[in-house]
């Protein structure tokens, strides 16, 4: 039955439970439609301000990979495993580019050791919320389900936030499970042409079909972690994990923005 919160069932499909819940609701619409993004895309962010982003997601990604590869050992079921293998190879990927450069090398490559990078506020506070689902665990024992949605607003957040501003044809859509209804984009939109090519590369490799596929796994994984949960992690905890995760991604991109 669908909650008195949302008219979705988080049985039947939780991403959109989740993001259209009223509590929620407001901060994703922030984070999908952010101006970073708005910036990126209208190549009005100025580039040290893209390089200094790249250096706080560079530690974020080893964060995120760390809790992935901590999850890994919570399951045995092949769906979660699956999925845990296929995001972490698509981490190791925006990690290379992170090094090795944006567009062939063109762009700010991270020559610093993770340790050696100064994280703001933002980045401390987010990768904390992360790696404390694992470490130090409510309960004091690590639940699969719980540090999934600690990971969530991340995975299904940054397609939607680059595709409803650069091409929304190429978003994930989680009640079709896969991209759009092609008859719901704008007949006259047309792709904003990014001549930058670092920032076009960033923006495209969120809406390809390997993430639009990730997506598609990340929302059968978190599905099957929420039925194998059986009620342990309560509605309103999960609710309440994401929403804050959503609201750290909003002040993690607020961090990189130009200051006023």
């Amino acid at each position: 039955m669908p909650s008195e919160q949302t008219n979705y069932d988080p049985k039947d499909n939780l991403v959109l439970y989740l993001i259209n819940h009223p509590e929620i609701k407001p901060h994703w619409d922030e984070y999908t439609h952010h101006e970073f993004v708005k910036q990126v895309v209208a190549e009005t962010l100025p580039i040290e301000n893209f390089n200094y982003y790249i250096d706080q997601d560079y530690y974020y990604l080893q964060k995120y990979l760390y809790v992935h590869e901590k999850l890994m050992k919570l399951t045995d079921n092949p769906v979660l495993l699956g999925y845990s293998n296929r995001i972490m190879g698509l981490i190791q990927a925006e990690q290379k580019e992170r090094t090795d450069g944006l567009c062939g090398g063109e762009g700010h490559r991270v020559t610093k050791k993770e340790t050696e990078i100064e994280i703001n506020d933002a980045c401390r506070d987010y990768t904390s919320y992360m790696t404390d689902s694992v470490d130090h665990p409510v309960g004091g024992k690590p639940s699969f389900f719980r540090s999934f949605l600690h990971l969530s607003a991340c995975l299904f957040g940054y397609n939607p936030a680059c595709a409803n501003l650069y091409n929304p044809a190429r978003r994930y859509d989680p009640e079709a499970r896969g991209l759009v209804d092609q008859s719901k984009i704008p007949k006259d939109w047309v792709v904003p042409k990014v001549e930058n090519g670092v920032y076009k590369e960033w923006l495209e490799f969120y809406v390809t079909e390997r993430s639009i596929e990730t997506l598609r796994q990340g929302q059968e994984c978190l599905e099957q972690a929420y039925k194998l949960d059986d009620g342990d992690v309560k509605l309103d905890e999960i609710v309440e994990i994401f929403k804050q995760g959503v609201i750290l991604e909003n002040r993690f991109w607020d961090a990189c923005l130009p200051k006023k």
